[in-house]
């Protein structure tokens, strides 16, 4: 992760059921907390949605759950990464898809104004 301030504080934790560096199923997440801030920014990779051994819903109670802890709570948090969505349901502006503009990954981007 780039940030443009120094990094106060860096967290991590384990999504999936899978702790094994040699396993691609093996999710954590990262986040940073830039001096001066009270947000977090995480950077994930979620799993597949319908994975038998590693679902996605698995993984995201694990990460609502993390992030109840008061030492998150006190600033916005920022969830940015791979959410490996399922690519039917509709999202409020998704861009680089090769329609909003051009197409620049296997990835398609989801713009939200705050």
């Amino acid at each position: 992760m780039l940030s443009k301030k120094p990094i106060a504080q860096v967290q991590q934790f384990l999504t999936s059921k899978t702790d094994d560096y040699e396993n691609w199923k093996t999710r954590r997440i990262l986040g940073i907390q830039p001096e001066g801030s009270s947000g977090w920014f995480f950077t994930i990779h979620m799993g597949w949605w319908n994975d038998e051994e590693e679902p996605f819903v698995d993984q995201w109670k694990c990460i609502q759950e993390t992030l109840k802890d008061p030492k998150y709570r006190e600033g916005t948090i920022w969830l940015m990464g791979d959410f490996n969505s399922q690519d039917d349901v509709r999202t409020s502006n998704v861009i680089c898809n090769g329609k909003n503009a051009p197409v620049v990954s296997d990835h398609y981007g989801v713009m939200i104004t705050v």
